[in-house]
């Protein structure tokens, strides 16, 4: 028998030739910000007024951050730009947060977040910014510094340096918080990493993490998952487990949300900033997808054996 398959090498190539079932997962949303894509999505902010009533912050869409020295995000092709994202740099300085929400677009059943983040921050001193990102959100309010008409969807806190301490309910590094109809986000649990019994870790592990440097993510390219699957929800950095846990919510549904704040009301010392690289939503396969797409290999392949 002739081989059917002489110039198509390995899964991709079966894939390629219509062999085998599709297994990989779909992509579902994805904007690298290799151009100005700012049409795409709808921006929101919100900040405590009695200090500043203007936003503060500033985006760059298709910010090349090569011109700083930052190497290619792991998930691109080798090109370096991605959206920046700078906040409170007046001479006023506020609790500020902005949100991006990607537009006319609604996610549900079994999916990731996933992205590329760089969070920078000063050689000195300590900083008081946090990646703001999460799921299943309704697209319309910023979720974070203020009450802007409740607020909703399963969000995401983290800071770069891992520098967080202070009280029980203000030492946060990695935090979890549920959206609330009536108010702010209610926070779920959260971890310090500079004041270790600030607040109980649940879910969290200790702080001597595999991954980063000193347990943080900031001045690197670190990749961040957000898995939704049966209702359970998991954070992944790295490709390594972080936290998971049960959504109790009513938000099983929705968009995402990606975002910066600066939840005190401080100037931001230079060089602090983040960039997003490579955003995107995946299908999670079901089991029995992976598990058909993979018979189909083994089949494949004790054909071509016999050939």
């Amino acid at each position: 028998m002739k081989n059917i398959l002489p110039h198509l090498h390995g899964v991709a190539g079966l894939a390629v030739a219509g062999l085998m079932p599709h297994v990989f997962a779909d992509t579902l949303f994805s904007d690298n910000f290799d151009t100005d894509t700012s049409a795409n999505w709808n921006v929101l902010w919100n900040a405590n007024t009695t200090l500043s009533s203007a936003p503060d912050y500033q985006l760059q869409w298709a910010y090349d951050y090569s011109v700083l020295g930052i190497p290619a995000a792991p998930g691109s092709d080798g090109t370096t730009r991605g959206l920046r994202i700078d906040v409170n740099k007046d001479d006023v300085g506020a609790q500020i947060a902005v949100a991006l929400f990607p537009q006319n677009q609604s996610f549900s059943g079994s999916y990731s977040l996933k992205f590329d983040m760089w969070m920078n921050y000063p050689a000195t001193g300590n900083t008081t910014e946090h990646a703001w990102f999460g799921i299943n959100t309704t697209g319309t309010r910023a979720n974070r510094i203020v009450n802007d008409g409740g607020s909703d969807g399963i969000l995401f806190a983290i800071t770069g340096e891992g520098g967080s301490s202070g009280t029980s309910t203000t030492a946060r590094d990695y935090s979890v918080y549920f959206g609330n109809p009536a108010g702010r986000p209610a926070l779920q649990t959260a971890l310090s990493l500079d004041n270790a019994d600030a607040i109980p870790k649940a879910t969290f592990p200790a702080s001597g993490h595999p991954y980063g440097f000193e347990g943080t993510p900031g001045m690197k390219w670190t990749e961040v998952e957000v898995r939704y699957e049966n209702n359970t929800v998991s954070l992944l950095l790295d490709g390594v487990t972080f936290t998971t846990f049960a959504n109790t919510t009513a938000f099983t549904e929705g968009n995402i949300q990606i975002g910066y704040n600066d939840v005190f009301a401080s100037i931001s010392p230079e060089g602090t900033f983040m960039v997003y690289d490579n955003v995107r939503v995946e299908v999670i396969p079901e089991p029995s997808t992976v598990a058909l797409g993979l018979l189909g290999l083994g089949l494949l392949g004790l054909a071509r054996r016999r050939a």
